[in-house]
């Protein structure tokens, strides 16, 4: 049984600090899984910067690389980290599956569902482990979440409302390709929105149906550094309906100008959670806050999700069991940001199922033009 995973990091930007931060940890707790042989970024300057890095955090010296085919070729690796933009996920991780390679991707999946089962059934068909990158539902606060929800805390739900933005005219985390359609899929309701819809799938269950309303008010964005023209959504207004029978309210933006604002709170027969601030108010006048509902219902549980998910990924291929979140999983997912895309543009209420099963798809046909045509 192999114990210790030799591992390659493709992309060496900011998230890729990240998931370094998830190894560190891990090797600090004594649950050293991982050995990063070799580390890719199209930009020399940049992988040189991360090279450095590894050796800080890791004490380690990295095989360096800008083309991820040449170090797939010359390196003896039994999985990859794919921590590059959206675009590029499908070809990187196909091109990985045929190399026999275990596969860690940061969210979304892909740029588009058909791309994303085209990678679930690759790594199912050759027997390799598909994980993404989904660590909000790893957090000690949303498991705890979900641990009331299950043992009826608040009792039956009945509803979830959950809004936020930011950015205004700028632009999301100093990446211009976010906000544009064929780098990123969509805006707003993909990159930030696979995370709320997988804590959605987590807490609540499966949805049924979606319909959103979404606008560009931004046309055009800037920083120090430059000027761009999104193509991609910036607001999403979006009913859920869940197969549960709890009915929600999201709302996201990167259009939001003078304050940022975020909350999320899930209503039921008996009270409510509220997860900014952090709280539990039932109806018989029980209070709950912060760190007592963390003691309560998520005791124990590691602070850094990032860590934890490549902890069940390294354990995925050591055990075969399945990762924290797989393929499956982050699919449905992309489905809900895609039906209330879909749902947008089409003007009518979309099934999840069949965004899932390739019935639903004007919105991703404008996705693979635009990006067919980049």
């Amino acid at each position: 049984m192999k114990e210790m995973i030799k591992i390659g990091i493709i992309g060496c930007g900011g998230m890729a600090g990240a998931h370094l931060g998830g190894l560190k940890d891990l090797k600090e707790e004594g649950v050293d899984k991982f050995e990063v042989v070799a580390i890719c970024d199209v930009d020399e300057e940049q992988v040189k910067k991360f090279a450095k890095v590894c050796e800080e955090k890791l004490s380690i010296t990295p095989l360096c690389f800008t083309n991820y085919e040449e170090m797939l070729s010359k390196v003896e690796l039994d999985a990859v980290d794919i921590v590059t933009p959206h675009q590029s996920h499908h070809r990187i991780a196909l091109d990985c599956l045929s190399s026999k390679k275990h596969i860690f991707i940061e969210k979304p999946l892909a740029i588009v569902p058909s791309l994303g089962r085209e990678m679930i059934s690759s790594a199912k068909d050759k027997g390799l482990k598909l994980a993404v990158a989904e660590d909000y539902r790893l957090s000690p606060g949303n498991i705890a979440v979900k641990k009331m929800i299950e043992e009826g805390l608040i009792g039956k739900p009945y509803f979830t409302t959950k809004a936020y933005g930011g950015v205004g005219s700028g632009i999301f985390c100093g990446t211009p390709w976010r906000h544009m359609k064929e780098m990123g899929g969509a805006g707003v309701i993909f990159d930030n929105g696979v995370h709320d819809a997988d804590l959605f799938l987590y807490w609540l269950g499966d949805i049924d149906e979606v319909f959103s309303y979404n606008k560009i008010f931004e046309k055009k964005r800037s920083d120090e550094n430059r000027e761009i023209f999104p193509t991609s959504e910036d607001t999403d207004a979006t009913i859920l309906k869940f197969k549960g029978g709890a009915l929600g309210h999201w709302l996201c933006s990167w259009a939001a100008h003078g304050k940022d604002f975020h909350y999320c709170l899930i209503y039921g027969s008996k009270g409510r959670i509220s997860l900014a601030p952090f709280e539990v108010n039932l109806d018989d006048g029980t209070k709950l806050e912060g760190e007592e509902i963390v003691s309560r219902y998520a005791e124990g549980i590691r602070k850094n999700g990032v860590a934890t998910e490549l902890e069940a990924f390294a354990v995925s291929i050591i055990e075969d069991k399945e990762p924290a979140v797989g393929g499956e999983q982050a699919l449905k997912a992309m489905a809900v940001s895609f039906a209330a895309l879909e749902s947008a543009m089409t003007h009518q209420p979309v099934k999840v199922e069949n965004i899932l099963e390739g019935k639903a798809k004007v919105y991703e046909e404008s996705v693979i033009m635009a990006y067919g045509s980049s």
